[in-house]
């Protein structure tokens, strides 16, 4: 079983959360300064054995599910693998950012998650309503005029990963599913990240580094610390209200995994590196934001299935802010 914890750390809106992988998704240069912001964003990431003879790169059921795939008790599995075997995560969030001072940034973030597999010939699948997650940032640095030749932004922020999604999901027989495939941890975790942005003329840089400690659930799980690694290089061309912005994208995650009454699972750390490219586009007070990442590096059991890629594409609105709730 594929291991993915989880949360996300956004350039365009700096919210981290816990979802149903360890996205860390980098998803979107913001144009703009000290604007507050909605953004609706679909997440996807896809795991497969690839090594199989004739598996196809998307599985049949890996994203939309096939009406032949029904969910099965899964104890019942013969433990071999099979052409067809994934484990998918697809995230849909709403996130929302707020400045209340000029330095001060506040986020929350709310998901709709859904989890699926085919391992062995067995098809699971849970879908609903995730945690949320409310942040805090403030602006350490902001050299954002004209004045500067290098603009930079510094963010340090926390935030709290609240459990209000279902941890308790069962299969067809009534026995809970294994806590990767739960909508929620069913913990409260505490989350900091550092980001620094930096332009120079048309081209910038976006680095983001983040860590989530999380605490026990009412079945003695905890996921132990996990750490994020965002990177991204653009280049930006703009046109009167029209801005584009191309990227070369950096990912790396590391977490040991679960422990379970204070016993480590095995297998189900994650170490990785992935990278790719994606594009924002940007139209006023608008934006689309796109990414997509093949692995690099990564650590792992012959018998797990291998990261195949991850998708991202979202929408934001950004809005001007002259008035703060705090100072000026």
């Amino acid at each position: 079983m594929k291991k993915l914890i989880a949360f996300t750390v956004v350039a365009f809106l700096p919210v981290i959360v816990f979802a149903c992988d360890i996205c860390g998704n980098f998803s979107g240069i913001t144009p703009y300064d000290n604007q507050s912001s909605l953004q609706l964003v679909h997440r996807y990431r896809l795991f497969s054995h690839l090594n199989i003879t004739g598996q196809p790169y998307v599985p049949t059921g890996a994203y939309r599910i096939d009406p032949a795939f029904t969910p099965q008790h899964t104890g019942t599995e013969h433990r071999t693998l099979q052409k067809g075997d994934f484990e998918s995560f697809k995230v849909v969030e709403l996130r929302g950012r707020i400045f209340v001072h000029r330095r001060i940034e506040a986020g929350v973030q709310a998901s709709w998650v859904q989890s699926k597999s085919r391992m062995y010939g067995v098809f699971n699948e849970t879908s609903g309503l995730g945690d949320v997650t409310v942040s805090i940032g403030y602006h350490l640095l902001r050299r954002l005029d004209d004045d500067f030749r290098f603009k930079q932004r510094l963010v340090l922020g926390a935030g709290v990963k609240l459990p209000t999604g279902n941890s308790s999901a069962c299969d067809t027989q009534g026995v809970r599913k294994h806590l990767y495939f739960q909508n929620g941890t069913g913990s409260v975790d505490e989350i900091v990240y550092l980001q620094h942005v930096l332009g120079f003329g048309k081209f910038g840089t976006s680095t983001t580094i983040s860590a989530k400690f999380s605490g026990s659930n009412r079945y003695e799980e905890q996921l132990k610390p996990a750490f994020t690694l965002n990177g991204s290089l653009f280049w930006l061309w703009s046109k009167e209200l029209f801005k584009f912005a191309p990227q070369i994208q950096l990912y790396g995650e590391h977490t040991k995994g679960l422990y379970v009454h204070d016993a480590y699972e095995s297998h189900s750390g994650m170490t990785m590196l992935m990278c790719g490219a994606g594009a924002d586009f940007f139209f006023g007070q608008f934006g689309v934001h796109t990414g997509f990442q093949l692995p690099l590096y990564e650590v792992k059991n012959d018998s797990d299935p291998s990261a195949t890629f991850r998708a991202i594409f979202g929408l934001s609105w950004s809005f001007n802010q002259t008035e703060y709730l705090f100072n000026k």
